[in-house]
């Protein structure tokens, strides 16, 4: 395997779900708000989160540099921003023309606080970045469940969608590039438990991205989902 392969290994890595991507923008108009909202947002969050925490977790390489987090970036636009629309995209879920009172502001205030509580538990209780997003994340997901209870059922099978996604989509990174979690991992931090290569603190986490990351967006506008 050649060095620029290796080199841009996480570029192209974030991009395999770009096809999926573009065709639930394509086909789904009424999602593609919620796609670029939540991409950006989460684009910005793991870049914050690269530059700040997770180097203690894993170092991947970035083709322009780790001052110049493309890759971060693209992670959050596209994947994770995918993975919020994958209940509503498989059972062809839209939004109710009826809508509650909007939480943007507090729900806000709650992902400032978020990230404040995050810093204090990495950065002075020592917890390693991983555990403290998957923390986190379903702090995250209880808080909108208790805003918003009727988006249980929805936050619950958009986790499982979202593990076996992120399962196939590693596995497939890591078939290609199988030295993939040794170069880029710190392994002597993992569990040593693998499925297919998938260290397991990458399903944990993605379990916790699709419980606390779903729905943001549909309690920060106040909106309703509805059947077909």
């Amino acid at each position: 395997m050649n060095d620029w392969f290796i080199k841009t290994a996480y570029l192209w890595s974030v991009s395999l779900l770009l096809p999926f991507w573009l065709l639930v923008f394509f086909i789904r108009k009424d999602l593609r708000r919620k796609l670029w909202h939540t991409g950006r947002a989460y684009g910005l969050a793991s870049v914050i989160m690269g530059q700040l925490f997770t180097f203690d977790y894993w170092n991947p390489t970035y083709f322009f540099g780790p001052y110049f987090p493309l890759e971060d970036f693209l992670y959050g636009l596209i994947n994770a921003s995918f993975i919020t629309v994958l209940y509503q995209f498989t059972f062809k879920v839209n939004y109710s023309s009826e809508t509650l009172p909007s939480a943007k502001r507090f729900t806000l205030i709650f992902a400032g606080l978020s990230f404040i509580i995050l810093y204090f538990l990495i950065k002075k209780c020592g917890l390693n970045s991983i555990y403290g997003q998957i923390f986190l994340l379903l702090t995250i997901g209880g808080y909108t469940i208790f805003k918003r209870p009727d988006l249980f059922k929805p936050i619950l099978i958009n986790s499982i969608f979202t593990v076996v996604v992120v399962f196939i989509w590693l596995t497939t990174i890591f078939w290609i590039y199988p030295q993939g979690v040794t170069d880029n991992w710190e392994t002597t931090i993992l569990f040593d438990i693998y499925f297919f290569r998938v260290p397991i603190e990458e399903l944990f986490f993605a379990f916790s991205l699709g419980f606390g990351g779903s729905f943001f967006y549909e309690i920060s506008n106040g909106k309703l989902l509805a059947k077909g």
